[in-house]
């Protein structure tokens, strides 16, 4: 980090490239001219430099220091002094503080093509920790201006900084490396593997291991875990690399010792998170290392930091995720541990972001796998309180502006996700939703948002879901098959809103209380034969289509033999009365399952 004395101001700022005048500074001037004199002492410079951190009696205006030329004046000193080690420490320890303390330093380094003579004295120096240090702390605020990450690169900043972090026993060291290289190779992928090729996540594995860690400051750890985040994001290499090294284990055990500090957790729980994405064996790795219980514990030392909450939700949806199918046990962890609880609190928080809510609604399908995770869903009251926040994303509430209901569409999205997933497989969670009005509330959102493709399929799967064997009785019904057949029509493209669009309409037929007339209507049948006709060769499709329109033929049938029996005056009572038969073995058996 850089010094912050108390001698030095960074005022107003100047143009870059353009010099105000000094006259009526001569300590400025005075500076100035140490520093040019090609011909002064390597002690005259020495003064210069620690006159502006030691400016007597008043402040020195460093802004202007640097529009008039002050960058190019001390990259001239350093090089001509390149020879000098006590010159370099003088010359390291004062760029270091003008590159963090004034916002537009970097851009006058760029201007006065100093990154190469940081570099040079970085190479020249290599066994110097004093000039060392110093100069990645420069090189670290140097970065921060894209422009001057490209000489750094083609200078083998890399594969220099990755030798220092291993040459020196010295966690100063390896983190102030670390700082450049994860801001040197931030956004580039190929970048970022270059680093992971040089042995740096060794380096930081047997940092965060090291005894000497829990002396180190936390914004020091807490840098190491942003660093660790951005290598391995996007780079399945180097969260191959990471997990080779024990980075996962380093992590878990770091994070556990350091508890008691949020901000720690928080970054640890995020560089993992990065570090687990779309990898089995990192997340298996994780779950072997306890993680699951660190994750709660995490949590629970820290209940009202919701960026700890968000990042920790990410780790038990990857975590459920891949055990969904080969481990139980996990999910039974995750379960005991009270998640759904904690979903559903985060959930109906004012303080929750919407994000944070939408990370969270993501873990219930994985949850709701199993058993016990349909019956907590019901007891802790999730399902009531999934219904409220759909009603809030359908009303405008107080103070929102325009636009605002627009951007709570994901998050009613996550919320009917989750809704069609605790259905299946448990009929009173199914109760508890139509006692709550959910189908008058999902009408009035899908009026709202079927344009949207995911609102309209999300709507769609959840209607498929409801109306499986259940007996329905609500006058939303006819205006569900209303939007049901629009959102079909609007997203004809869409297989899983024509499959779930057929699926509701068929088992409307079989268990709602609708005219059966409705079903039969022409632009309902068409339909219904656009979906199977332009879903050749999907099964999912096809079969419940071809389900739908055979009961409506078979209705057909029973409609004209009960008009000839009966005079003509039962037109329509076929429907109710003969598709209820289908399917073998049983007068009422369960309909085909499409979900």
């Amino acid at each position: 980090m850089a010094s912050n004395p108390t001698a030095i101001h960074a005022s107003t700022e100047y143009v870059v490239g353009v010099s105000p005048d000094t006259s009526s500074h001569p300590d400025l001037v005075w500076i100035s001219s140490a520093l040019g004199d090609t011909a002064a002492s390597k002690q005259g410079v020495m003064d210069a430099l620690d006159r502006i951190r030691k400016f007597p009696g008043e402040q020195l205006d460093l802004n202007l220091f640097l529009a008039t030329g002050g960058m190019r004046l001390m990259c001239g000193a350093t090089a001509r002094f390149m020879d000098d080690e006590l010159v370099q420490i003088h010359a390291a320890e004062m760029l270091e503080t003008v590159l963090g303390e004034v916002r537009k330093a970097p851009a006058y380094l760029h201007e006065a093509d100093g990154v190469p003579v940081l570099m040079q004295a970085l190479y020249d120096w290599t066994r110097s920790q004093k000039v060392v240090s110093p100069l990645l702390g420069a090189l670290r605020y140097a970065t921060f201006l894209r422009d001057n990450r490209p000489v750094m690169i083609d200078m083998g900043v890399i594969e220099k900084i990755a030798y220092l972090m291993g040459e020196f026993d010295s966690n100063e060291i390896r983190l102030r490396g670390t700082y450049v290289l994860s801001n040197v190779s931030y956004g580039n992928v190929a970048l970022k593997q270059r680093v992971g090729d040089s042995g740096v996540f060794s380096t930081m594995v047997k940092m965060m291991n090291s005894t000497e860690v829990a002396q180190v400051s936390e914004d020091h750890i807490v840098a190491l875990f942003a660093a660790i985040r951005n290598l391995v994001f996007g780079s399945k290499k180097n969260q191959n690399t990471i997990y080779e090294t024990g980075g996962i284990g380093a992590m878990c055990a770091c994070a556990q010792a350091h508890l008691d500090r949020s901000e720690l957790v928080d970054n640890a729980f995020a560089a993992l998170g990065n570090s687990l994405f779309d990898n089995v064996p990192n997340v298996r790795e994780f779950i072997d290392q306890r993680g699951v219980e660190l994750i709660f514990k995490g949590v629970e030392a820290h209940p009202a930091d919701l960026s700890l909450r968000e990042n920790a939700f990410v780790l038990i949806l990857l975590c459920a995720r891949a055990s969904s199918y080969s481990n139980a046990e996990v999910l039974d962890e995750i379960l005991r541990h009270g998640t759904l609880k904690m979903i559903m609190e985060t959930v109906s928080s004012e303080s929750s972001s919407l994000l944070l809510k939408q990370k969270a609604l993501l873990v219930i399908p994985q949850l709701s796998t199993l058993l016990d995770g349909l019956r907590q869903a019901r007891e802790v009251g999730l399902l009531e309180v999934l219904v409220l926040e759909l009603r809030k994303t359908v009303d405008k509430q107080p103070g929102e502006g325009q636009g605002t209901q627009g951007d709570k569409l994901p998050l009613a999205v996550g919320i009917l996700s989750a809704m069609a997933s605790l259905i299946p497989g448990d009929e009173e969670n199914k109760s508890v939703l139509l006692r709550n009005k959910v189908l008058e509330i999902t009408v009035e959102f899908l009026e709202q948002y079927i344009d949207d493709k995911a609102a309209a399929a999300q709507c769609l799967l959840l209607y498929d879901a409801l109306f499986d064997d259940a007996e329905i009785r609500s006058d939303a019904e006819e205006k569900v098959i209303e939007l049901i057949v629009k959102a079909m029509q609007l997203h004809n493209t869409d297989a899983s809103i024509q499959e779930h669009g057929c699926g509701a309409l068929y088992k409307i037929g079989i268990w709602g209380s609708v005219d059966p007339k409705l079903l039969s209507a022409p632009e309902v049948v068409q339909a219904v034969e656009y979906a199977r006709e332009s879903n050749k060769g999907s099964f999912a499709v096809e079969s419940v289509a071809n389900q739908f329109l055979m009961v409506l033929i078979q209705d057909s049938d029973a409609n004209q033999r009960s008009g000839r029996n009966l005079g003509g005056g039962a037109g329509g009572a076929g429907m109710r009365s003969r598709s209820r038969t289908l399917g073998p073995g049983s007068s009422r058996s369960r309909p085909t399952k499409v979900s």
